[in-house]
């Protein structure tokens, strides 16, 4: 399969959780902004073509979603999985800000995971921060992890706690 099958594999189940829409060209043309498309949110979907590989948050993907969610009055979301094309192993980061008023375990990033340019994880490394909050907390809150990138305040948390938060 090509890179590109790996990319719509991974728009379509990531739309259809969300019950939002695969934005039509995404990537063709400017006018396309997005790969996915909610009522509030755009989104940007990044996958890998080998399955494992570590959970990447690219900044410069991150500011182009900034600027195209701005562009189309929406807010910015990155998606991205471990090569997997699977629900259970994809991670979304967006704006810290999108958490205020909402009933939600905040957990600082673990400063060994925390890098200056680009975020990259390994799939286990944040379920066990996720796993271990929740065994020494009696919440049953939905946890995100925040950290401060490039002078902003983000929240990663999985797919199902996304949706959870934001869906519908």
């Amino acid at each position: 399969m090509a890179t590109k099958d790996y990319s719509s594999i991974q728009e379509r189940q990531v739309a259809e959780y969300m019950d939002w829409q695969v934005v039509s060209g995404s990537g063709a043309a400017k006018c396309h902004p997005g790969d996915v498309i909610g009522e509030d949110w755009l989104g940007e979907c990044k996958t890998h073509v080998k399955p494992n590989q570590s959970i990447f948050f690219k900044y410069t993907v991150w500011q182009k979603i900034c600027e195209e969610a701005m562009i189309k009055h929406r807010y910015p979301v990155v998606f991205t999985d471990d090569g997997s094309q699977k629900l259970s192993r994809t991670w979304c980061l967006f704006r810290s800000s999108m958490l205020n008023g909402l009933d939600v375990d905040i957990v600082k990033m673990p400063e060994k995971l925390k890098s200056s340019v680009n975020i990259s994880f390994i799939n286990r490394e944040l379920n066990e921060v996720i796993h271990t909050h929740k065994q020494n907390n009696i919440s049953n809150n939905p946890v995100c992890i925040n950290m401060d990138w490039h002078s902003e305040s983000i929240s990663i948390c999985d797919i199902d706690t996304f949706a959870e938060l934001f869906r519908g």
